[in-house]
């Protein structure tokens, strides 16, 4: 470029202007300089070397042509402002810089200020509309004061309309986990959610966690991370001690002894105060060196209040469920119990037909109603006498018709509850002593007109019997048991189950041995 103006980018002396008393972070704001001459790049990074925006430096990318500029911007995440040249190596390299940013790569955050030497080759009016720029300046009217002025012009805006899309993405996730709150892992995306809302009232990229000390957990440092958002994304597990530092740690210490929102050096902390916790204090951490106006903090302040009555609904919901979790299986037991087998058997069943659900390609919610339901296969043994349940001996043929009658007893104690786990649980008491081929009881179904629930729990309950010591038995070896499950493939079960289960058949050894009788 040989023109008049093509490195005419003239600085006068003006009045320097400090614009923030705050030391900039770790991570300044990124910005982009795309011209294709040397000394603008020069004069605008010497121009800019002191500026600072909300107590955050810049840190200046570089690109000498519009090519190099659409590689930079595919592959850096977050620059707030690009100062982009129209004319280099062709004479509207910049604005098709401008077209990919806005069109393909459909950022809408980056602020794109036009600079240019050539007015006549890109017209103002044309290119703001045509090109969606936010700012547009000719080399020669841009001081150092209009410059740094431009700078907190643009980053003001995309620090508000990336605050504005971080709580709306939390927002998002608040409003999805509603929806599902009460379903596996859901309280998860909630507790994200929740901490995304937050980090945008702090206006910050949403580096923090959850965290909790409990009546068993009373040292802050030893506390675990429950939920991280941002780069502390994967210190889910870790300890406090290892993802903060000390004055960090006392910042933490600080808020929870005050049961108040509190600031350190290196970020919030804000307290939840649950109160069907009992003596445990859930707290979030946010990184930020941003001082909080009186505005935020109090928006912080009820936002944290409504986000811990839903989550005491929550846990007073996952009690609930614990609770009827725990009957379920002590109903199992006991059924277990009277024929003089162990409370284990009726563990291990549930774990078995979770693995096996989950293998089919089911979800979780349904993987996890069969675990919950197939404990009580065996309820309707709670109807047939001692003598016949708990004898030694080879069973008459009459004992055994009553035997049988434990799927119908079964079906009928539980299927006249409408709750989703007792109707579950009536379908496998009744099905799960089918047989694929249509021999087996009360019904003598074959194939597919099982329901799946009994196919599934057929297989679970007959590995853990034949591997286990019954009054009547004792437990036969691995091996056995696998060789009884590749001769039965299409007789009494179902040969895709069957199949799964023996491709997986370490999985379900192991199981076995994690919950084997005392």
């Amino acid at each position: 470029m040989n023109d008049q103006y093509s490195d005419e980018l003239i600085f006068n002396d003006e009045p320097e202007e400090d614009p923030s008393q705050l030391a900039p972070p770790a991570e300044p704001w990124s910005i982009l300089i795309v011209d294709d001459e040397p000394d603008v790049h020069k004069v605008t990074k010497l121009s800019l070397s002191k500026f600072t925006y909300k107590g955050r430096g810049l840190r200046f990318l570089q690109a000498y042509s519009g090519a190099e500029a659409q590689k930079i911007v595919s592959e850096q995440a977050n620059i707030a402002v690009i100062l982009l040249d129209v004319v280099m190596e062709e004479d509207d390299s910049g604005l098709q810089v401008a077209r990919y940013i806005r069109e393909t790569l459909k950022n809408q955050f980056v602020r794109i200020v036009l600079r240019t030497g050539q007015p006549g080759y890109a017209p103002e009016s044309e290119v703001i509309q045509k090109y969606d720029i936010d700012d547009y300046k000719e080399k020669t009217e841009l001081t150092k004061l209009k410059l740094t002025t431009m700078m907190f012009s643009s980053l003001r805006v995309f620090n508000v309309i990336t605050a504005l899309e971080q709580g709306r993405n939390g927002l998002e996730k608040v409003i999805q986990a509603t929806s599902t709150i009460f379903k596996i892992n859901s309280l998860d995306a909630f507790l994200s959610g929740l901490m995304m809302q937050i980090s945008s009232l702090v206006n910050q990229n949403g580096d923090g966690f959850l965290a909790a000390v409990t009546q068993d957990v009373t040292d802050v440092k030893q506390a675990k991370v429950i939920v991280g958002t941002g780069k502390l994304t994967p210190a889910v597990g870790q300890t406090i001690a290892e993802v903060v530092d000390e004055s960090s740690i006392l910042s933490i210490k600080e808020a929870i002894h005050t049961r108040q929102h509190t600031q350190g050096n290196a970020g919030y902390t804000f307290i939840l105060e649950k109160k069907n916790q009992g003596a445990d204090t859930y707290f979030i951490f946010i990184h930020t060196q941003e001082p909080m106006d009186d505005t935020n903090r109090h928006l912080v302040d009820l936002f944290c209040s409504n986000a811990c009555l839903a989550y005491d609904n929550v846990s007073l919901y996952r009690e609930i469920e614990d609770t009827q979790r725990e009957m379920i299986f002590t109903l199992g037991a006991v059924a277990e119990f009277r024929s003089r087998e162990t409370s284990n058997h009726v563990r291990r069943v549930a774990e078995y037909s979770n693995i096996l659900a989950l293998k089919l390609g089911l979800d979780q919610t349904e993987a996890e109603l069969i675990r919950l339901a197939s404990p009580m296969h065996d309820i309707g043994k709670l109807g047939i006498p001692d003598v016949i349940l708990q004898k030694k001996g080879r069973l008459t043929k009459d004992e055994f018709d009553i035997i049988k009658t434990h799927t119908t007893i079964g079906y009928e104690m539980l299927n006249g509850s409408n709750r989703p786990i007792f109707k579950a649980a009536a379908i496998i008491a009744q099905e799960h002593q089918e047989k694929w081929n249509g021999t087996g009881y009360p019904k003598a179904l074959s194939g597919t007109d099982i329901h799946l629930y009994g196919r599934i729990t057929a297989i679970a309950d007959v590995f853990d019997a034949l591997g286990s010591e019954r009054c009547y038995k004792k437990a036969w070896p691995m091996d056995k048991v696998r060789a009884y499950f590749e001769e039965q493939i299409g007789q009494h079960f179902d040969p895709h189950i069957a199949q799964l289960f023996l491709d997986n058949f370490d999985t379900f050894v192991a199981i076995k041995e994690r919950y084997k009788d005392q």
